[in-house]
């Protein structure tokens, strides 16, 4: 079976990259598949499981001539038209580009999830609104955003199928005029899952966030609800990003700026620590989360998870066993919800358990290629199918 990858940004930078990688690289393994990369890139080491790479999509399909395509983020709606013409494609939706103009899923000034679809309900929140590149005379500009999603889902159209990563994105979806039936769900979960091991119970009353510092990730309002614990706990926050600063300066205001600690970026085999210190993860996200790896992560360490109810958390967290579910953007839920982990010791252990156990059983990223597999053997079926009966 020949795959053909399609993605804009082939070089290790984010969670979508590495899931892509570790996919390409598991089939590859598995002696079948041959992988090709289309797009170009400057990291030679992210281009070790495909078999070509650097070429038009053109000569690419010529030459390699793939069973299956499999787009994973392309802005060019003209490229993504061009290959769900021409080969049996699965669209793998990693975020909100096809349903949401600005990607976030979070109207501008909101601290909830925005759950209409796309039309009139953009212009009214204003999210046709984008900011302008520094070189313009003119500082914004409009319906840009709302025009490359229009257009990226009329290309879409064309795909035979769609994987997701929780529930959620595939309500989203159907939400937006794909069919339910052509919609897989799919946890994406990297190979390094498999060597996080449970890391020793901590004794301090302390709270981890790890993640990016950007408002969508919700770090804000996990320090105004830090603020409302009615306890001498610490709140560490491994990351960095654009809204870093304005975090700190939050910090400052509320003055707790004593118990919170900014670490800033650390390197993923140095995250142990953190997790060792703490007793709970928070995941505060402001957008819903497509799925939400950081979490899984988490539980893996044995630490229950305590996070606003968005998008695909829910898949992975269960609410009462894993760890504990606040409404989205509710800053004094989340506190109460900290607290009373951080306070209980019975809960807090048992939750931890359970955390990692739900891990081991249900989220592999074995059992993530073999729902890849089949996506990808039905697809091509169905191709064959199609074709025979043209004849």
């Amino acid at each position: 079976m020949k795959i053909l990858h399609v993605h804009d940004q082939p070089r290790f930078q984010g969670g979508v990259e590495r899931i892509l990688f570790d996919m390409a690289s598991s089939l590859q393994c598995r002696g079948e598949q041959g992988l090709l990369f289309t797009d170009g890139g400057s990291d030679p080491e992210y281009f070790e499981p495909f078999d070509w790479q650097g070429m038009s999509i053109n000569e690419a399909i010529r030459q390699f001539m793939p069973d299956v395509a499999i787009i994973h983020k392309v802005s060019d709606a003209g490229l993504i038209e061009e290959v769900t013409a021409r080969v049996p494609t699965l669209m793998f939706v990693h975020d909100h580009d096809l349903t949401c103009p600005r990607r976030h899923k979070y109207t501008i000034g909101s601290n909830v999830p925005c759950e209409k679809s796309v039309g009139i309900g953009c212009i009214t929140s204003l999210c046709v609104v984008e900011k302008a590149p520094v070189e313009n005379l003119i500082p914004v500009r409009l319906f840009e955003g709302y025009k490359r999603q229009q257009l990226q889902h009329r290309a879409s159209r064309g795909a035979a199928g769609f994987i997701v990563g929780s529930q959620a994105m595939r309500q989203e979806l159907i939400q937006s005029g794909i069919p339910g039936q052509k919609i897989s769900v799919l946890a994406p979960i990297p190979k390094s899952i498999a060597d996080i091991k449970p890391v020793p119970l901590s004794q301090a009353q302390e709270i981890l966030y790890v993640g990016q510092v950007i408002r969508g990730k919700g770090v804000d309002l996990l320090v105004k609800a830090f603020k409302k614990i009615k306890l001498n706990a610490k709140l560490t926050i491994v990351g960095s990003g654009n809204h870093l600063d304005e975090c700190m300066a939050l910090s400052e205001q509320l003055g707790i700026a004593d118990r919170v600690t900014f670490r800033g970026w650390v390197n993923h085999t140095e995250l142990n620590q953190y997790y060792e210190a703490a007793q709970i993860v928070a995941v505060p996200s402001r957008w819903p989360e497509p799925f939400g790896m950081v979490g899984v992560e988490a539980m893996a360490r044995g630490r229950p998870v305590v996070a606003f109810n968005t998008g695909g958390i829910g898949d992975w967290l269960q609410d009462g066993v894993t760890g504990l579910l606040c409404e989205p953007g509710d800053t004094q839920a989340m506190a109460n919800q900290m607290q009373r982990l951080l306070i209980d010791d019975n809960e807090r252990i048992a939750m931890s358990q359970q955390a990692r156990q739900r891990v081991v059983a249900e989220f592999t990223h074995e059992g993530f290629i073999n729902g890849i597999c089949e996506e990808v053997r039905r697809v091509s079926s169905e191709s064959s199918h199609l074709s025979m009966c043209s004849r």
